[in-house]
């Protein structure tokens, strides 16, 4: 009997459904054949699913496109190591490689033709430039070492110049105000932006805040502890999920402390949601109906209100904010500015609030016109 080699599947009927079988090759202890198997309701779906799976095990060979190369790559070396959100960036940017090249054979890559697409593909979007270099040097990387080609050619990608970022323009005092005064179908809007205003906390760490995570001291001021964060997943019968996930990094975990009249707000706004909900809850932030409150309608209801309000900040940028008063304070260094936004490095703070490094700099420059050794 002629031997199945890995990557070889069949299709056939098994009372009412169908099954898949895919031989994954053979045990070397054994000697025995191992196969995966699946079932489908129809033979339509059965032959999809046999033609994704064929895609993501099979031996790459010299005719192995940039479509095939990174469907595989992605299933077996990234979809079980990255977060929900990061998933869908991933996949996003995935879709918009294939798009563009996906039917070139990896054998005929060159870092000029790369170089070449990902010019036509970003313009002047440097995000953009960033996520597809970074995939491709990752999965070309991968394609290296399983001797599918001979060498990375992302390996010599440059990105675009960097554009000038967008000139921040924080809230004043009377935009905060007016912020938390705004009325909004969601009950707890005020309290959020006050406490978004003391942490620096990113949106989807905010709204998994719990109950649990809070503590207070004996003066009246508090701890809230970070670990997790409310995220929407990938679309399910055309409806996403949200998610309860860890923290973007480990650094992203954190505890940090609250000044007493916020630890008074928050006991307020508990007694609120009891009465509203008719019990507790264990998040801090919920809908009217005590259901965690979606990230993205969370997002388009501030925008609503900052575009009335003529409010440029995005929430986001209310850690730039953040970032920003720290700073000027004159009390801290890079390094608790980190750690105060859950940074995974020192660096990631320099590259985002530059006018940080820069000042600190200067005063090393003038420190050292300063100094005679």
């Amino acid at each position: 009997m002629k031997r199945r080699h890995k990557g070889q599947g069949s299709i056939y009927k098994t009372g009412e459904s169908w099954t898949v079988a895919i031989s994954m090759g053979y045990d070397r202890q054994t000697g025995k054949r191992v196969r995966l198997k699946l079932t489908a309701p129809t033979k339509r779906e059965a032959q999809s699913i046999l033609k994704e799976k064929l895609r993501e095990i099979r031996p790459a060979g010299k005719d192995t496109t940039v479509s095939e190369w990174l469907h595989h790559w992605y299933a077996n070396c990234r979809s079980d190591k990255i977060r929900e959100n990061t998933a869908r960036s991933y996949k996003s940017t995935i879709g918009m490689i294939i798009a563009e090249m996906g039917s070139l054979p990896l054998a005929r890559l060159t870092g000029d033709i790369l170089q070449e697409h990902l010019k036509r593909m970003t313009a002047t979007h440097y995000r953009k430039a960033e996520l597809i270099t970074t995939i491709l040097k990752m999965a070309l990387s991968r394609a290296v070492a399983e001797n599918v080609i001979i060498s990375n050619p992302a390996s010599t990608l440059e990105l675009p110049p960097k554009p000038k970022p967008r000139e921040f323009v924080p809230p004043t005092e009377s935009q905060y105000k007016a912020l938390t005064d705004t009325a909004t179908h969601l009950y707890c809007w005020s309290m959020i932006i006050h406490l978004e205003a003391v942490t620096g906390l990113r949106r989807s760490e905010i709204l998994a805040l719990e109950w649990q995570n809070l503590h207070t001291n004996e003066d009246g001021t508090g701890i809230i502890v970070i670990i997790s964060t409310l995220i929407v997943g990938e679309a399910i019968n055309s409806k996403r999920p949200i998610i309860k996930s860890g923290t973007k990094s480990q650094a992203g975990e954190r505890s940090l402390p609250l000044p007493r009249y916020i630890m008074e707000m928050l006991e307020e706004h508990r007694e609120k949601q009891r009465k509203l909900l008719g019990e507790n809850s264990p998040l801090i932030f919920t809908t009217n109906e005590g259901k965690p409150i979606n990230p993205d309608t969370f997002s388009s209801l501030y925008y609503r209100i900052r575009k009335k309000l003529g409010i440029k900040a995005t929430f986001h940028q209310l850690r730039h904010d953040f970032a920003s008063r720290m700073h000027e304070s004159g009390l801290f260094s890079p390094k608790d500015i980190q750690n105060q936004l859950g940074h995974s490095s020192v660096k990631i703070t320099l590259d985002r609030y530059t006018h940080i490094g820069e000042e600190a700099k200067q005063r090393v420059s003038n420190w050292l016109a300063e100094k005679k050794f």
